[in-house]
């Protein structure tokens, strides 16, 4: 061992004792290590509140040396502290400064704190060197704020307090007497020192903290210039956008002109009215997708059509003499018959059906005034007779009909026009479309005479085609009416002889003798009147005269004077042939339109009876001058309506059919049980039990998918028929004593009878909610409340319509007035006037007014055969009207819940479903179509317009080619 090295070993403790020694006067108690990109702020406060526990703490920022290593004086000042602070910031955690340090102070021994920032400590490249030691939690608020936590500062001077009373208690032998000479005569200068490091710390920390309020609001700024330029970009964006939309809706509103006024085929029509409801969803575009559909003949789906073997029009009706028994055919060839007893209620009834598999249609039928005989004619000039027995129908038997010598051909038989008997029974007259008319016995069956010889000219008009044929009330006497304005008359009991002829001035639609037999009326088809012309010297002068309408059936009720008139388009009514003329037509019951109806009136009795084209019977009292019976034949449905989930459509009449939304086929139909001849479902409503139906006989039956059950019986004792206008389908009037009330589908609400115009009413409105109800007469509407009813707008000024269709709205806000000239109007029920301009919306009366289930649509129709939507919040119309199906006129509708599907049921039994939802009416538009418009062709119809595809994916290029598909109308 060499000497310097002996003198290094011996010298060694005496070291270690002088820098201990030199460490407890000159050393700091802390020294505190930090990051200077974030950490000088949280340092300064730190060392100031330390300071002010009475401590010294070394901060290099209070230094002048500046050095990016650590200078010597630094390193002197670290190995002299007492406990090494590290403040764990970002940047202190990345600092090399920090971390040497860190690896200097780690083998003095002495204290470590670390101070953490929410984990910051753990990417340290020396955390694991210091693993163990208790570290020192702060909040990431307290760095960037300069503010230590008052836990932290006590900690620190816990720990310090602690350690320097141990040091003391190892140094005090040995240094107790050099400290003392030592510390008195540097207190006062560390005093001193202290006091100016206190001053020039806080005048750093105040011009740290003024350059931290800088730069908090430099980046403020900074920040509000950001701000500012992306709401600058986001306004641009936005007027870009309104422009695109713009643009992409002009282009639309352009497409849709273009597709309902250019002259295009179909599947040219059907794409570009797609593609400008996929420019913009907007009305016009919608209007010009369901346009072009209605054109192709696919928005609709035909859920029902009646077969013709089963279409039920009423060709022919008769009374017995006593009025209680009623016959009816119809143009399915069926013979119906019913009997009733003095109280009204039927006791019998039997129908003849014409043999299966033969495809004719009947055009006629009539009965004997004994009941004991029926005839049925077809349009194929056969004629068939039957013996009515009290069970029943006799076998049909054909009469022996020779061809007529115009008919050259099967092919072009003249169908039978009119069927007669005689008073007794014993003659059946029939007339021929060809004009000519034959007798036969109904005995024997044998033919008799026949009039109208083509070779003779004074019966030359006859073969100009039978219109009507009447025989007097003695039987004596038979009329025949033939174009060409000629009424034949013959002497029946001399063999049917010449008797002469009446020229009429008109065509004669409908015959009856006066009660003497010495004159005749005569309706004058499309005149509009009935006139009456004597027998007596050939006289052929009208003596009378009464306007009734065009096309107007007669028939004599009983043995007086008195005559029932049936206009084609007008109320069934009566009039006196007196003998100072024909009395006012004085109507007969509720007005009524019957559209073509046949009539017939008995002998003995005040009773008319009245076929309809819908198959159904009227009998009617005009004594009373009130309806006595309606009566039903095996028919289409009467009503229709959706389920509450819209997924299922329904149909009430004789039976209860339904169709998922999806498939024509039904899904199940059964038979509903009522009294078909009797009672009629007034209403239907769906629910989670099943359909509901109410009957016309007061009672409820609910029907599931297996049967119907009555749930509520009918109302008895002195209880009237329900009456309910059968075209606009409102709430039904039940009157029992001096208690009237209007009931519908869910309540009874009962009204009062002293109002003066309610006896003549022919509509009925109840409101859903709350204590409203409404009527309509003729020309004036009613609303009403408990405190009584006023008259609110119902027709124009001036006009000389009649109300035809009345209804609240869902919410009970408005009422709903349709009236003949097509006019729909809304009215406010708390003020009672128009909530908005009535509007023309159908070329005939709207009689039907339908809502969904959400109060939002509206539906209505009538007798021009078309619909209409409505959208309830702007009271106005939506879309394009429905057109009409044929020459068929609106029977019900019903709207889904949704407003979007409408089902409507027609006067010619079929039920259609419109889907009107855009998705699928654009799905449809393309499968029509079948294929997609090529360049070509947009550049034709659109010229400069985009290429785009419509059926497939839009980004897919055009077609350069010329395609061409055929479309299926």
């Amino acid at each position: 061992m060499t000497l310097r090295k002996w003198l290094a070993r011996l010298a060694a403790p005496l070291t270690l004792r002088w820098r201990a020694v030199v460490r407890f006067f000159m050393g700091e108690d802390f020294f505190i290590s930090y990051g200077r990109a974030d950490g000088s702020a949280y340092a300064a406060a730190l060392a100031l509140r330390l300071m002010e526990k009475k401590h010294t703490c070394f901060l290099d920022q209070w230094q002048p040396i500046v050095d990016a290593d650590i200078p010597p004086p630094i390193r002197r000042a670290l190995m002299r502290a007492s406990t090494l602070v590290v403040v764990g910031s970002p940047a202190g955690v990345a600092s090399p400064a920090v971390a040497t340090e860190v690896a200097l102070f780690i083998p003095t021994g002495r204290p470590i704190i670390p101070i953490d920032f929410a984990g910051s400590l753990k990417p340290a490249e020396w955390a694991g060197e210091i693993r163990g030691i208790a570290l020192s939690s702060e909040p990431t608020q307290a760095l960037s704020a300069g503010a230590p936590s008052q836990v932290v500062v006590d900690r620190l001077v816990n720990t310090f307090q602690f350690r320097r009373r141990s040091v003391r208690l190892r140094l005090s032998l040995g240094s107790f007497a050099v400290g003392s000479v030592v510390l008195a005569a540097v207190s006062l200068w560390f005093a001193a020192a202290a006091t100016r490091a206190t001053q020039l710390a806080r005048v750093q920390t105040q011009a740290a903290q003024r350059a931290a309020s800088a730069a908090d609001a430099e980046r403020v700024e900074r920040e509000r210039q950001a701000g500012l330029a992306r709401a600058s970009a986001q306004q641009a964006e936005l007027q870009a956008s309104a422009a695109a939309a713009r643009g992409r809706l002009a282009d639309s509103r352009a497409l849709a002109i273009g597709s309902r006024n250019q002259e295009l085929p179909v599947d040219q029509r059907l794409l570009v009215a797609a593609r400008a409801w996929q420019l913009d969803a907007n009305a016009q575009a919608l209007e010009a997708l369901q346009a072009a559909l209605l054109d192709a003949g696919h928005l609709s789906r035909v859920l029902y059509s009646p077969r013709p073997a089963r279409t039920r029009a009423v060709v022919g009706v008769g009374l017995r003499a006593d009025g209680m028994q009623a016959l009816a055919g119809f143009t399915d060839g069926t013979l119906g018959l019913w009997r009733w007893n003095p109280g009204g209620v039927r006791t019998d009834w039997a129908t003849s059906r014409a043999a299966p598999g033969v495809p004719l249609r009947a055009t006629s039928a009539a009965l004997a005034e004994d009941g004991n005989w029926a005839s049925i004619g077809y349009a194929d000039g056969s004629v068939e007779l039957l013996t009515v027995r009290p069970t029943g129908f006799g076998p049909r038997t054909p009469l022996r009909v020779s061809a007529s010598s115009s008919s050259a051909s099967s092919a072009l038989r003249p169908f039978v026009a009119r069927l007669a008997f005689s008073p007794d029974g014993r003659a059946l007259v029939v007339g021929w479309s060809d004009g000519r008319v034959q007798a036969f016995d109904t005995a024997s069956g044998q033919p008799g005479p026949v009039f109208g010889d083509p070779f003779d000219a004074v019966r030359e008009p006859h073969r100009e085609g039978t219109l009507a044929v009447a025989f007097s009330d003695d039987g004596r006497r038979l009329a025949t009416s033939h174009g060409g304005a000629v009424v034949r008359v013959w002497k029946a009991d001399e063999g049917f002889a010449a008797d002469g002829v009446v020229r009429t001035g008109g065509d004669c639609s409908s015959l009856v003798f006066q009660p003497s037999g010495q004159a005749v009326l005569c309706a004058a088809g499309a005149g509009g009147s009935i006139r009456e012309y004597s027998l007596q010297s050939g006289t052929q002068t009208a003596t009378k005269a009464l306007a009734t309408g065009a096309w107007t059936g007669l028939a004599r009720i009983g043995t007086g004077t008195t005559v029932a008139l049936l206009p084609l388009n007008g109320p069934l009514a009566v009039t006196h042939a007196g003998p100072d003329g024909l009395s006012p037509m004085q109507q007969i019951g509720p007005r009524q339109l019957h559209a073509g109806g046949v009539l017939a009136a008995a002998k003995r009795s005040p009773q008319v009876i009245v076929g309809l084209p819908d198959g159904t019977l009227q009998l009617y009292d005009t004594q009373r001058t009130a309806l006595l019976l309606p009566m039903r034949s095996r028919q289409v449905p009467r009503w229709v309506t959706f389920d509450a989930s819209g997924q299922w459509v329904l149909a009430a009449g004789e039976h209860v059919t339904a169709w998922r939304d999806q498939h024509s086929d039904p899904a199940w139909e059964i038979s509903a049980g009522w009294d078909v001849p009797r009672v009629q479902p007034l209403a239907i409503v769906a629910s989670a039990e099943g359909l509901k139906v109410h009957a016309s006989d007061q009672s409820a039956w609910r029907c599931a998918a297996a049967a119907c059950s009555r749930v509520a019986a009918g109302a008895t004792g002195s209880a009237q028929t329900p009456w309910q206008d059968s075209e606009s389908g409102g709430p039904w009037l039940i009157s029992q004593g001096a208690v009237q009330s209007l009931c519908d589908s869910s309540r009874c609400r009962p009204v009062p009878a002293n109002e003066s115009q309610l006896p003549a009413a022919r509509r009925y409105a109840l409101a859903k909610q709350g204590a409203l109800w409404a009527f309509a007469t003729d020309r004036e509407v009613r609303l009403c409340d408990a405190g009584g009813c006023r008259t609110v707008p119902g027709l124009e000024p001036g006009s000389d319509g009649w109300v035809a269709g009345l209804n609240f709205t869902p919410a009970g806000d408005r009422l709903v007035v349709a009236t003949s000239e097509g006019r729909v109007r809304f009215i406010n029920t708390a003020q009672g006037t128009d909530a908005v301009p009535a509007r023309t919306a159908h070329r005939a009366a709207a009689t039907r007014i339908v809502f969904d289930a959400q109060g939002s649509r509206m539906a209505t129709g009538g007798r021009d055969g078309t619909v209409v939507r409505w959208d309830l919040g702007s009271m106005s119309p939506v879309g394009s009207p429905l057109p009409r199906r044929g020459g068929t006129q609106i029977r019900d509708l019903a709207l889904a819940p949704g407003g979007d599907k409408l089902v409507a049921l027609y006067s010619d039994g079929a039920v259609l479903r419109y889907d009107l939802r855009p998705a699928n009416m654009l799905a449809k538009a393309c499968n029509i179509a079948g294929r997609d418009l090529t360049d070509t062709e947009w550049q034709a119809i659109a010229p400069g317009a985009e290429c785009r595809r419509v059926c497939g994916p839009v980004s897919s290029p055009c077609s350069q080619r010329e395609v061409r598909a055929t479309v299926q109308r």
